[in-house]
């Protein structure tokens, strides 16, 4: 799980929109969430409907941890199996549920899910308020990856949800409450917005853009879809990969804080989710909107990458993806050529004044959760990086970084390893990539800008810490522009 922190179109309205009806059961693998018995006032009844062959036994392994939310399996109670057949049994140790029954024959295997806590989520009382399931009677949240198990079995599932007030909407798409058959992982990764949400569609380009909002926010929700419909069709044109036809923006207040601002967005299936303080500023919004939708494509796309060690190349994942935030942010006029530059001073400045800009790669791995100071590096080291780099390629004429990491995505596995990343770099920026990589990655010496390969049109001035970019003052501002985004 990685959390990140801080156009022509239609606008089609579902506000308000009335529950789906009850579908009819389907053949097949299926996971059904309905209400839960009376008396349980916000529980969700799951149903888990096994149809594919096998030798008769079958392991569920529920989640008990995700991102930072912990204790997960405590939320689920009241396992049942039945079949139609000569009967089945359940045990339960912890999160592995072990179900027997005769072979080949289908079974249902059901659970009720229930928060934890008393209300709306709050801070300190799980890992991060929103990422935990709501289950409230007026409205739920509910991530897939903190309830619904992993099980091998063949075939794919089926999404149902039904006999629910209010809005429904999930990053799968539900018609009449039910979606079509997808991988078990695809379930896994989903939101799904139950209830008191107001939910729209942005349409263009030959794509949708649905969304889920709760809350009052600087955004209006038809800029948000606007927004998440713009950096789709940049990305798509700027890495060749225009795959997302249908795309989910989820957007959920967090609790107010004493001081300040909170954005933290976290990719799905297909979708982010977006929770934030309801006094974020619009700018805070539209960056982490761009950040989370370009994680699609850096690294989602290529493969996925080994979560224990991601510090380890985040320089890549988180660096390169904030590079290309600020691309994207340009190229689709949602900031000008003064706000790139000023953005890039920002992060400058932070760089060159943290206490921790000399950290090896390997301390930083071993530390990262211990400072924001030290989450930040990589995203730093990164963007510094890809600017040079693709810099470089530039002057070179050999081509620029997206198309680097195009090959990557036109390579994608479904895995991503180290290997794979530094190869494709190698392979476009020969020594050049190595001695930076072991420079300033490896051993963690700093990056001075005033060292750095810019677009023709930039300059730095001043040297050491006191380094900065600027435009040149006889440059074209479109011109410029046109150099920088390639």
């Amino acid at each position: 799980m990685k959390l990140s922190w801080i156009f022509v179109a239609a606008v089609t309205s579902l506000a308000g929109c009335a529950s789906a009806p009850d579908a009819p059961r389907l053949p097949g693998n299926m996971i059904s969430l309905e209400p839960a018995a009376a008396g349980q006032d916000g529980a969700i009844r799951v149903t888990m409907e096994i149809a594919s062959d096998d030798d008769g036994v079958v392991e569920f392994l529920f989640p008990d941890q995700w991102g930072p939310e912990t204790g997960l399996t405590g939320l689920l109670s009241d396992f049942q199996v039945s079949t139609a057949g000569a009967g089945a049994t359940l045990e339960r140790e912890g999160g592995t549920v072990r179900v027997e029954h005769g072979a080949a024959e289908p079974f249902v295997l059901s659970f009720t899910l229930k928060q934890d806590y008393d209300g709306e989520p709050q801070w300190g009382e799980a890992g991060l308020p929103g990422m935990r399931p709501i289950v409230l009677p007026d409205h739920a949240s509910l991530i897939g990856y903190t309830f619904v198990p992993d099980v091998d079995v063949t075939g794919p599932f089926r999404l149902s949800v039904t006999g629910f007030e209010g809005a429904l909407v999930s990053s799968l798409k539900l018609e009449d409450g039910v979606s079509d058959p997808v991988a078990l992982s695809d379930i896994r990764g989903s939101v799904i917005l139950i209830g008191d949400y107001r939910t729209s569609v942005v349409s263009g380009s030959g794509r949708e853009v649905r969304l889920g909002v709760r809350g009052d926010w600087t955004l209006s929700d038809e800029q948000i879809g606007l927004t998440a419909q713009a950096v789709l069709s940049e990305a798509a044109a700027l890495f060749e990969d225009d795959v997302f036809k249908d795309y989910f923006v989820a957007l959920l207040p967090l609790p107010d804080l004493p001081d300040g601002s909170a954005v933290i967005g976290t990719g799905l299936t297909r979708s982010f989710l977006l929770l934030a303080t309801q006094n974020a500023e619009a700018e805070n919004l539209t960056h982490t909107i761009v950040h989370e939708i370009l994680h699609e494509w850096i690294t989602r796309r290529m493969g996925a990458t080994d979560e224990a060690t991601d510090p380890e190349r985040m320089w890549f994942t988180e660096g390169f993806t904030e590079y290309y935030t600020q691309i994207v942010l340009l190229k689709s006029g949602l900031i000008d050529l003064d706000g790139f530059v000023s953005n890039l001073n920002d992060m400058v400045e932070a760089y060159l004044t943290s206490p921790v800009r000399e950290t090896s790669q390997s301390a930083l791995a071993a530390g990262i959760w211990d400072s924001d100071a030290l989450q930040r590096l990589p995203y730093q080291q990164g963007q510094l990086l890809a600017l040079n780099w693709n810099s470089e390629l530039a002057a070179s004429n050999s081509g620029d970084l997206s198309d680097v990491l195009s090959g990557l995505i036109d390579a994608g596995d479904e895995t991503l390893d180290d290997d794979e990343i530094q190869g494709a770099l190698r392979a476009a920026l020969g020594d050049r990539f190595d001695e930076r990589y072991q420079r300033h990655i490896v051993n963690g010496a700093v990056i001075w800008p005033d060292e750095l390969a810019l677009p023709s049109c930039l300059i730095t001035q001043g040297t050491g810490e006191e380094a900065r970019f600027a435009v040149r003052s006889d440059a074209d501002e479109a011109a410029c522009v046109r150099s920088i985004v390639g």
